[in-house]
């Protein structure tokens, strides 16, 4: 079975080569091209603005002592809405833009922080380890006992032996 997210990079290009075609048929070829660029132009300039915002907040943050998550998320946010106006087509472009209102990415923040403190969502969660039939696993991962301890290896040579002078071994 397809993973959703594998889903939907799939079938992204499809919907977007559609999207596309149909509104170059209602408003014609060049007008279509000139509202690409424009919403990448557009998007860029927005992009550079939110960005040095989302700087100066973790700067201020990490001034005052505080961890800059919030910002950092915002950053990865605005890149990752950089990246979708870098994809050509205008379903990409709506969730960029979306993702460039700061209520929107601030509740999209939320969600993602939300999620990582829950520890994922339980059967999907990828850092959960499972048995071989999907369940979620119980027990050691070796399946044997786990033993603390500290060893020291004395099969193994240094890399590079200090060489001895012979001459101040001979005898005077």
């Amino acid at each position: 079975m397809l993973n959703p997210l594998m889903l939907i990079c799939l079938a992204l290009p499809l919907l977007e080569l559609v999207v596309l075609v149909k509104l170059g048929q209602a408003i014609g070829f060049w007008n279509t091209v000139l509202i690409l660029l424009a919403m990448a132009v557009l998007g860029g300039l927005l992009l550079h603005r939110q960005g040095w915002k989302a700087l100066q907040q973790a700067q201020t943050a990490m001034m005052e002592g505080q961890p800059p998550v919030g910002p950092m998320l915002d950053g990865m946010l605005l890149a990752t809405a950089g990246a979708l106006l870098l994809a050509p087509g205008l379903i990409t472009d709506v969730f960029a833009f979306l993702l460039l209102i700061p209520p929107v990415r601030r509740m999209v923040a939320n969600r993602l922080l939300g999620r990582a403190r829950d520890g994922g969502d339980g059967p999907d969660d990828p850092f959960e380890r499972r048995d071989g039939a999907g369940k979620p696993s119980r027990g050691p991962a070796s399946g044997g006992p786990v033993i603390e301890g500290e060893f020291e290896r004395l099969d193994e040579r240094p890399a590079s032996k200090p060489r001895e002078d012979r001459r101040d071994m001979r005898p005077g």
